[in-house]
């Protein structure tokens, strides 16, 4: 895929007539002698910045979290299609808002490593959990590879090695000649040339590790270009997706044609296709927390199904399609001839919602925060067509959303769900808490929610003394609410 000689591409720039209408080709070859690197066969750079969790913003449809980026490094191996990334991250807000492990404690330092068609990761810190507790950096095969097919001289030797095509187009207020092409036969790569043939722009739509997202908009903006070593390279990143940033990098130390024997460290793991892999997509265990609740249990993460006289009201669809139909089939086990009608979500957090969609498909109405109704009703229409098609999209059907204000109560007299807002939750906008009761037995269920804030919201001094047990949706292990 690098290797193309680039030698008839300049000799085709070289002999075009002064002023004559240019060719993809023949942009694409003036690029590379602005930038440097036809020969180049691997680089390295690094610095600082900002770094940002995909999928976990605080508000619903708001800019993902924000942490300090206090190094980077970044190698790319042309040769071989091989990359590795060098993370270490701390604290940015203060008070911490949204998701990401927050608060930081102390530095985290991540390793992830491109080998091919492999992802492996590494890292340090409490909040690291291999597979899905990484920043969004860390993502999935296609974000990996297109990092460095969008790297500048990457673009141009993803360029090279295609059928590129010529057109201009206005974006912010600027006539832009823009280079397209197909990369890896599949995916569309615009490249976004000044006047003085630097790319400035690269942007690409690929498959995201959470399929709820949709077609992933990966765009990537280059300023400040200056030489380093006969190429040159630009002294600030910003790479966005779904509009906006998850990585900040001041580039202060670029090598080109650094050593690249790419190993993968000691003690790496290999990142599972998706956020929580395909060994998440199956049901561990079924727990019985009481007569007509069960914990549906994966990985790492859990569905609570609440049985009623005439339904079933499901907790939570986290992780995705399979483990979602799997959880359905099994309550039609537990619970023969009651429809499952409502499903209950406690944040807009991917991780929390990435199985949602097909409880849709069956007709379940959403009980869900009011501040997440638009959000749904926008995300439900993002394009999704690069992926293998899911339940709702084998069997369409409108989404059917209830919006929870201060207390929602599903009862059939002898149970009940409470489903109560939770405004001092500060790891989202929109968060709800369940209460559930039932002979002889309570629980509390909520996202990512401080326990404290449970307590305080649900007002436990006015509850009677028998214990109250939170069911979460992260983990296996239930354990008591602790009263103030």
């Amino acid at each position: 895929m690098w290797r193309r000689s680039f030698a008839p591409l300049l000799l085709i720039a070289l002999l075009a007539p002064a002023g004559a209408p240019r060719n993809a080709r023949e942009v694409v070859s003036d690029v590379t002698r602005t930038l440097g690197g036809a020969d180049l066969k691997s680089i390295r750079y690094s610095g600082s910045g900002y770094v940002y969790f995909f999928g976990q913003a605080f508000e619903p449809g708001g800019a993902w979290p924000k942490f300090n980026l206090t190094s980077y490094t970044y190698l790319g191996d042309y040769q071989h299609g091989a990359a590795q990334e060098d993370i270490v991250r701390t604290q940015f807000e203060n008070p911490p808002r949204g998701g990401g492990f927050q608060p930081v404690l102390g530095p985290q330092h991540w390793i992830f490593t491109l080998t091919g068609d492999s992802i492996w990761h590494v890292g340090s810190g409490a909040e690291f959990r291999p597979g899905a507790g990484v920043p969004s950096v860390s993502g999935t095969l296609e974000e990996h590879q297109a990092r460095l097919a969008l790297t500048p001289q990457g673009w141009i030797k993803a360029a090279m090695a295609s059928k590129p095509v010529l057109t201009s187009k206005m974006a912010d207020g600027k006539k832009w000649t823009v280079v397209s092409f197909t990369w890896q036969g599949k995916y569309k790569i615009n490249g976004y040339i000044d006047e003085q043939n630097f790319l400035e722009r690269a942007e690409t739509w690929i498959p995201a590790s959470y399929a709820v997202s949709g077609d992933l908009h990966v765009e990537v903006n280059y300023f400040g270009y200056k030489g380093f070593g006969g190429v040159k390279f630009p002294t600030k990143i910003i790479e966005k997706q779904k509009e906006f940033p998850v990585l900040e990098v001041n580039v202060t130390d670029v090598t080109p044609n650094s050593p690249a024997q790419i190993e993968v460290p000691a003690g790496s793991e290999k990142t599972p296709p998706t956020a929580t892999g395909p060994d998440s997509q199956e049901i561990r265990e079924t727990r019985k927390l009481a007569d007509g609740v069960w914990m549906l249990h994966s990985r790492d993460e859990n569905s609570i199904a609440v049985e009623f006289k005439d339904y079933v009201a499901v907790i939570e669809a986290p992780i995705g399609d399979q483990f979602s139909l799997a959880v359905i089939a099994k309550i039609k086990q537990l619970a023969p001839n009651k429809p499952i009608r409502y499903l209950i979500n406690t944040h807009t957090h991917f991780d929390h919602w990435a199985g949602m969609r097909t409880y849709v498909a069956e007709g379940v109405t959403i009980l869900t925060a009011k501040e997440n109704v638009a959000y749904y009703n926008q995300a439900f229409h993002w394009p999704r067509t690069l992926y293998v098609p899911d339940a709702l999209a084998l069997h369409p059907k409108p989404l059917k959303i209830q919006p929870v204000d201060d207390k929602y109560v599903l009862t059939d007299g002898a149970r009940s769900v409470e489903i109560f807002s939770l405004p001092c939750d500060r790891h989202a906008m929109g968060s709800v808490m369940v209460y559930t009761q039932v002979p002889n037995a309570a629980f509390v269920t909520a996202g990512d929610t401080a326990p404290s804030c449970l307590a305080q919201t649900l007002d436990l001094q006015k509850i009677p003394t028998n214990p109250i047990e939170i069911a979460p949706i992260h983990g296996g292990n239930v354990a008591p609410l602790a009263r103030p």
